[in-house]
């Protein structure tokens, strides 16, 4: 089971036509990343691990860059599968707006955006993370004239990001329920409630700690 990432953006664009497909995808199909960005066809029903001894796959990956469909979802979506879950998808005027999750991570990328650490997390998953900014599908819509307003959050490994244009800040950092509103903002902590769940964190931590020193004072004492 892959862990859940919340994610919540805005796309907006001055043709409402081209605004008018992407929701049309949305609705329908729930595809986003295959949407903006297509599996060719000759890799739609290529499933299987890359083998350097395959010549057909050695062909496919001269001309694509990669040899699976799998691989192409996770060199160019970032992400090994599409975006599922979809809510409260709307659209008013030139901008569409929704919540939907993602699978490990978001389909992110780019100078601008805000990845903030939450708890302690290995360096792998930090490395994961910095390397699905490669290829992202958000991206890929601002080349095409789309606007995208973004967010997520992985309560399971502790991640929460922005994306937007007119946000200038790359940052991994560590923080606490009391430091960590003035970091990502009141609009990121009010929708996603980050603050009180660390606090419910920090709190279940400092019962176990108590519940800890109590034992070993019994142990003591005997």
């Amino acid at each position: 089971m892959p862990n859940d990432v919340i994610n919540h953006a805005s796309i907006s664009h001055r043709d409402v036509n081209q605004l008018k497909g992407l929701y049309k995808s949305l609705m329908f199909d729930s595809r986003l990343c295959l949407y903006v960005l297509p599996i060719p066809k000759e890799l739609e029903t290529r499933y299987e691990e890359t083998s350097d001894d395959d010549p057909v796959q050695q062909a496919l990956k001269k001309k694509y860059g990669v040899a699976t469909s799998l691989d192409f979802r996770r060199s160019r979506w970032g992400l090994s599968r599409e975006i599922y879950d979809i809510e409260n998808l709307e659209m008013n005027d030139n901008t569409l707006s929704m919540k939907f999750s993602s699978a490990w991570l978001p389909p992110v990328g780019g100078k601008s955006f805000l990845v903030v650490e939450l708890f302690h997390t290995d360096d792998a998953c930090i490395d994961s993370y910095s390397g699905s900014f490669a290829f992202p599908v958000y991206m890929e819509l601002e080349k095409n004239g789309y606007q995208v307003k973004a967010s997520w959050y992985d309560p399971g490994a502790g991640f929460l990001g922005s994306f937007d244009l007119d946000f200038e800040v790359d940052h991994v950092g560590r923080y606490d329920s009391r430091s960590i509103r003035a970091v990502i903002g009141d609009t990121l902590d009010d929708l996603y409630g980050v603050s009180k769940w660390m606090r419910e964190c920090e709190e279940e931590e400092e019962e176990e700690e108590e519940e800890d020193a109590f034992i070993q004072e019994e142990s003591d004492a005997e």
